[in-house]
């Protein structure tokens, strides 16, 4: 089996997840505000809408959240736009086709330090089946040495 071929592919910015942020907002906002309405004004209602705002600009933040992930010589590294780059492991969690959402866990860090990735074709379509090949070979690989 040959290894995967050398790609960095750029994380970030994905409409699909942009999509469903922004259908989960409006649906929330609406179910909120229904709740809102049949509510007496008051510290429950404050703390709901501070949550709500929490929440919302968390999100928004996490969608502007910039990286490049790169397959060289057997391993993944994760470079953020203002950060060190980061040596991991990578699996692939759900497959769309023009879609990938990846789990990568840096080597020697706890579980709160997982990310997950969202990759989406458009980003960068020329490396696009690239990027799909590196993370399924050593996948594969990482499946068949636990055996």
């Amino acid at each position: 089996m040959h290894s995967a071929p050398s790609v960095t592919y750029p994380v970030g910015r994905c409409f699909f997840v942009a999509a469903l942020y922004t259908i989960f907002i409006v649906f929330t906002s609406a179910i909120g505000a229904g709740w809102a309405f049949y509510q007496p004004v008051g510290l429950t209602m404050g703390c709901a809408a501070c949550l709500f705002l929490v929440a919302a600009l968390l999100g928004w933040r996490q969608l502007r959240w910039r990286a490049r992930l790169m397959w060289h010589d057997q391993s993944w590294v994760l470079q953020a736009a203002s950060g060190k780059p980061m040596q991991g492991q990578l699996k692939v969690g759900l497959d769309l086709q023009h879609v990938l959402l990846l789990r990568f866990k840096p080597i020697g860090e706890g579980v709160m330090s997982e990310k997950w990735l969202w990759l989406e074709r458009r980003a960068q379509a020329s490396d696009w089946q690239d990027v799909r090949r590196a993370a399924y070979a050593h996948d594969q690989r990482v499946k068949k040495e636990a055996l």
